[in-house]
């Protein structure tokens, strides 16, 4: 991921849900699994990129670091936050996170480092 580095670090997070069991025939177009069950991934609303930034406090807190909950919404063409993507973008930046939504590397660049 081009921005994590250094004092920034990220990771794809994803959203949605998945199958988990015993795989007992795969092919290349096929899956079957055994005791199959449904494994929900990332909660509804989270963004698609997350981890946190780095930053040195203010004097008072001398040579402590903390990390900053960093958080980036990855959109392209027209398409829009959902409801809860905006949510919890809000949720971020008024806890004192970074958090926007990005349609660019630029725009990225942008939440991470206000």
């Amino acid at each position: 991921m081009t921005l994590s580095r250094d004092e920034v670090r990220l990771f794809r997070l994803n959203a949605g849900a998945a199958w988990a069991g015993t795989i007992v025939e795969r092919t290349a177009r096929k899956l079957v699994l055994l005791d199959y069950h449904s494994v929900r991934l990332a909660p509804e609303g989270f963004a698609d990129i997350d981890g946190w930034t780095s930053v040195t406090v203010t004097p008072d807190m001398v040579g402590q670091r903390v990390a900053i909950w960093t958080s980036v919404e990855a959109k392209f063409g027209r398409r829009k936050a959902t409801p809860q993507q905006q949510t919890f973008i809000n949720v971020v930046n008024e806890a004192g996170g970074r958090a926007g939504i990005a349609y660019s590397v630029d725009d990225a660049r942008r939440i991470i480092t206000p």
